[in-house]
């Protein structure tokens, strides 16, 4: 040995057959071995390292330990400077107990003399694949592993959930085993059962019927698989140390994999609501925008006075909105089946994924660019226009195309955000078999699209529409501003996305002040058009009215990016990024903490945060009930915040999880549409011993 150079000793233990020395947890019976090293002066021994052990059954007991041959390692500290003469004595009082039918205890003391050596340590070959084959035993430590392992527990039980990072994981599950440290936390003869629910493991091991210990605040021990964690060869345990985070009433309650039941019917209806309440989030208002502008043109074609022509019309406005129907529900299956291929091969994925591409957002920025140059006349795209705005045109048919990509952008700009209902009919299906996921987002689609259907089946609803004049112009312009307000949202999720996740949180505000900026241009270039526009009318009401608007827009667009620059820091939250082991600190230590998930594409989210949560009075309360808030920035694309979400049943954001801390009670759910109120109620229950649990 050198001096100052950390080196490996050894407790070897050669068992005859049948006999067997016990692990640190030794089971039901038994003893661990013991060690007291008597060391030179400056010297010191770390604690001994326990490779896995196994369950051995001794009648209606079952002990934790190890047969045949084992070495117990320990790593050795020596002084800095060498000791007097040539070499230095180790010395190790060692005692044990091996067991077969009988047990026999025994004690003994050992001792090394070892060379030292102002050189490079020499090794003795000869012992050295026993220290690796030992060291090869060793627990994993599970920030190492490709795995994500949390715990929770119920009366009769521990649970783990086990998800892998990277596909094929799951094949290499067939046998788990777990080993306490602690004894007396788990019944050691009771079956451990592992199962399997498509992306990801769980593991149920019984606790003691009675006269268990009571539960510490975490969970630490060994998770020993019959295969490697990283492979076939590699490590076979898993060392963890968690605390408690699964919900097991949770976990039972959620759908289970059935074709037909009330749960599928009450997700087909959520699906079909959500659908419907879809067409009112701000991710969908641009395409709204372009639907509105084909059934006005096809209401303006009907005015004629031609019955003939009125009756084609119509036919051909409801062929069209079939057609949209079609392209919204060929979207959804295409991205819902996408989805379930990828999260079956073991991506982490969920809803609104393609908008975590900044590919798919500068392609839709591009897009939504020319869709507004169009739409103020700066050039014509003849029928290639109407397959990329969208345009229902009655004539000649050449509407059908357009009607079908317009489907396609609702779908692609609306699924990132989520309206209420859909959040649960969105977990259900991506857990069920594929056949019933794609009849659910059927579901969702065919409830996004009826609005359309309905207004072109009755075309009465539109005779209000004034006769055809200048007016069609101007609203074209105006829905070109709608355009052009989704590349500014589309710009600022892209910003989002190039920002590295250690980048500053000043640098994230450079984001949104220089967007905050670009929308305020926005608004002058609006008013600006809103003056020339009305200015050229010979209506004095008209001119008056445009007047007033262009002021109106001149005034947002100098104090949007002013509000910016001037709002003070006392009425927004101190946000953390998300962080499982400070949550796990937080749980420990029974705090309240509070997740908000979210995105920069899902516009509905980014409304809550200003409108109920980045509220003074919200601030307060937070920091009244010492609720740490923490936010799940799932903007690109996080397995560990996709983790999270399923944890909780979801797929989607935005979701909203008030954990109150305190043993016992659950996770509160927010709804997805928040106002200040909600959240001060939520806050308010966590003093409420009956408050609600998890919803």
């Amino acid at each position: 040995m050198q001096p100052g150079t950390p080196f490996a000793v050894g407790l070897r233990f050669e068992l005859e057959d049948d006999w067997h020395v016990y692990w640190k947890n030794p089971g039901d019976s038994g003893m661990k071995p013991g060690v007291e090293w008597t060391l030179p002066a400056g010297y010191s021994a770390a604690a001994l390292s326990w490779p896995a052990p196994a369950r051995i059954a001794m009648g209606p007991l079952v002990n934790f330990g190890y047969e045949g041959d084992v070495l117990l390692p320990a790593e050795m500290r020596p002084a800095a400077q060498p000791s007097p003469g040539p070499s230095v004595n180790i010395r190790a009082d060692v005692s044990w107990l091996v067991c077969k039918i009988d047990c026999v205890p025994g004690w003994a003391t050992l001792g090394l003399t070892l060379p030292q050596t102002n050189g490079a340590p020499e090794l003795d070959e000869s012992v050295r694949p026993i220290f690796d084959s030992a060291r090869d035993a060793l627990p994993l430590p599970l920030s190492s592993s490709p795995w994500q392992v949390s715990a929770g527990f119920d009366d009769s039980a521990i649970v783990f959930e086990l998800r892998p990072e990277r596909p094929g994981r799951r094949a290499q599950l067939s046998r788990l085993e777990f080993f306490p440290d602690l004894h007396g936390l788990i019944h050691n003869a009771g079956e451990q059962r592992l199962e399997s629910l498509g992306d990801r493991w769980l593991l149920r091991v019984p606790r003691p019927s009675a006269g268990g210990l009571t539960l510490p605040d975490r969970i630490d021990g060994v998770l020993v698989s019959d295969r490697g964690w990283r492979g076939s060869g590699s490590e076979r345990a898993l060392r963890v140390e968690l605390a408690w985070q699964i919900d097991v009433a949770a976990l039972d309650r959620k759908p289970r994999r059935e074709s037909l039941g009330p749960s599928l019917w009450i997700a087909l209806v959520g699906a079909f609501v959500g659908g419907l309440i879809l067409n009112l989030m701000p991710c969908v208002l641009p395409i709204l925008s372009i639907k509105v502008l084909g059934f006005v043109e096809s209401a303006k074609s009907d005015m004629n006075g031609n019955p003939k022509r009125a009756s084609a019309g119509k036919k051909a406005a409801l062929r069209h909105a079939l057609v949209f129907t079609f392209g919204v529900l060929a979207s959804f299956w295409l991205l819902a089946g996408g989805l379930l291929a990828l999260r079956a091969v073991g991506h982490e994925l969920g809803w609104g994924f393609q908008l975590q591409s900044p590919f798919v957002v500068v392609g839709l920025a591009v897009l939504f660019l020319l869709m507004a140059l169009h739409l103020f006349g700066v050039f014509e795209f003849g029928t290639r226009l109407v397959t990329l705005a969208g345009r229902a045109s009655t004539r000649s048919g050449r509407g059908s195309t357009g009607a079908f990509a317009s489907g396609v952008l609702a779908t692609i700009v609306a699924t990132p955000c989520t309206a209420p209902f859909m959040g649960t009919a969105l977990g259900y299906a991506l857990v069920q078999p594929a056949v019933v996921a794609l009849v659910v987002f059927t579901a969702l689609g065919a409830g996004m699209a009826a609005p359309y259907v309905l207004l072109a089946a009755n075309p009465r609803l539109l005779r209000r529409v004034p006769k055809p004049g200048p007016w069609m112009e101007t609203l074209r312009q105006l829905l070109g501003f709608f355009m052009l307000a989704s590349v500014v949202w589309l710009l600022w999720v892209f910003g989002h996305q190039a920002v590295p996740d250690d980048a500053s949180a000043g640098s994230i505000d450079v984001i949104g002040e220089m967007t905050r900026l670009v929308a305020g241009l926005l608004f002058v270039a609006l008013g600006g058009w809103a003056w020339g526009r009305a200015g050229r009318s010979a209506s004095r009401a008209v001119r008056t009215a445009g007047a007033t608007a262009a002021l109106a827009a001149l005034v947002c667009g100098i104090g949007l990016p002013w509000a910016g620059v001037r709002s003070g820091e006392a009425a927004e939250l101190d946000w953390q990024r998300y962080d499982p082991q400070r949550i796990a600190e937080l749980e420990a230590r029974g705090e309240a903490y509070f997740i908000d998930f979210t995105a920069s594409w899902c516009l509905s989210c980014q409304v809550n945060k200003a409108l109920a949560l980045d509220r003074t009075a919200v601030a307060r309360a937070f920091r009244r009930r010492r609720v740490t808030p923490f936010i799940a920035d799932w903007t690109n694309q996080d397995r560990t915040i996709a983790a999270a979400l399923a944890s909780y049943g979801r797929y989607s954001v935005p979701l909203y999880v008030l954990q109150p801390g305190t043993r016992g009670r659950e996770a509160i759910i927010l709804p997805n549409l928040l106002t200040e109120g909600i959240v001060l109620d939520a806050l308010n229950e966590l003093h409420n011993p009956d408050g609600p649990g998890f919803r």
